[in-house]
């Protein structure tokens, strides 16, 4: 009996050192993480350009029409 039991937990064993599923979920988590981390940086650089580029210019625009506006 307790041979039967030691068999069938030193297959249990093996199937648990050779199974890789969780190398290739901690795989995929780090490729997702990457991912996140260039959007993220994409997304501050585009963010610094945005506010500079087009936010200045309608402000710009917003001021010289309220200048032009005041003149009769």
């Amino acid at each position: 009996m307790i041979w039967k039991l030691l068999h069938i937990l030193s297959f249990k064993i093996a199937d648990l050192l050779e199974d890789r599923s969780g190398a290739t979920m901690v795989e995929y988590g780090l490729m997702v993480a990457t991912v996140g981390v260039a959007i993220l940086i994409t997304f501050i650089g585009l963010g610094e350009t945005i506010r500079d580029d087009v936010f200045l210019a309608i402000s710009n625009a917003m001021q010289s029409g309220s200048s032009n506006a005041s003149q009769p």
